[in-house]
C-alpha cells in the first residue's frame, strides 16, 4: 500500500502513559511503544504512490481467455489504489469511542464506590478484631459471643466422641488419591 500524504500518524503522549502505568507493567509498554515505533518507520519507507503497472504489456503476453483476467486486476489495482488505509469517516469512530469510554466510566465508578464500601467493611472487621479479648485469653463462651456460627454449640449441636466428623454422622469428602485409587483398582479388576 501508499503512504504518502494520506497517513498521519496518531499523537499518543507515551510519556503520560509511562506515568500511569503500574511498575510491574512498564516493561511491556517500552515493547509497545517500540513496535509502534517501527510501525511509523516502516510506513514512512513505503512510496507515496503505488508503482506504476505497464497493463498493455500483460495483455501482449496472457492468453486470450485469460485477458478478462487481467482486466479484472486492472480494476481492482486502480481500486486499491484511491483506498485510504485508514476510516475514512473518523467522526462516526469518535462518536462510538467516546460512548464505550462513557460506559466504562460508569463501570469503573460502580467498581470503586463497591470497593470503596467493601474497605469499609473490611476496616470496622479489623477494627471488631483488634477490640477483642486475644485469642490466647479468650473463653469458649467469649469465642462463641465473637463467633457464633464457628463455635462449638454443646446445648443445640451437641457431639460425641471422638469428635471427629466420621462419628458425628458427617460423611467426609473423599480425597482425590482415594478416588484416582478407586478408580484404578476397578479397571484393574474387570
Amino acid at each position: 500500500m501508499s503512504c504518502g500524504n494520506k497517513f498521519i500518524p496518531p499523537v499518543i503522549s507515551y510519556l503520560d502513559l509511562f506515568k500511569r502505568c503500574p511498575k510491574d507493567q512498564v516493561k511491556h509498554l517500552k515493547a509497545l511503544h517500540n513496535k509502534h515505533r517501527q510501525y511509523l518507520k516502516r510506513l514512512e519507507k513505503l512510496p507515496e504512490r503505488l508503482p506504476a503497472i505497464n497493463w498493455d504489456e500483460y495483455r501482449k503476453n496472457v492468453r486470450e481467455e485469460d485477458i478478462c483476467v487481467v482486466c479484472d486486476f486492472e480494476e481492482r489495482y486502480k481500486i486499491l489504489e484511491a483506498q485510504i488505509p485508514y476510516p475514512i469517516d473518523v467522526a462516526e469512530n469518535i462518536e462510538r469511542i467516546d460512548c464505550i469510554k462513557k460506559e466504562y466510566k460508569y463501570e469503573v465508578s460502580d467498581f470503586n464506590e463497591a470497593s470503596t464500601n467493601r474497605i469499609l467493611l473490611l476496616e470496622a472487621e479489623k477494627q471488631r478484631i483488634a477490640d477483642m479479648t486475644p485469642f490466647e485469653d479468650m473463653t469458649l463462651e467469649d469465642f462463641k459471643e465473637h463467633w457464633p456460627d464457628r463455635a462449638i454449640d454443646p446445648i443445640k449441636k451437641p457431639t460425641f466422641w471422638p469428635h471427629t466428623p466420621e462419628e458425628q454422622g458427617f460423611t467426609p469428602v473423599p480425597k482425590i488419591s482415594e478416588v484416582l485409587k478407586k478408580k484404578a483398582n476397578s479397571l484393574f479388576k474387570k
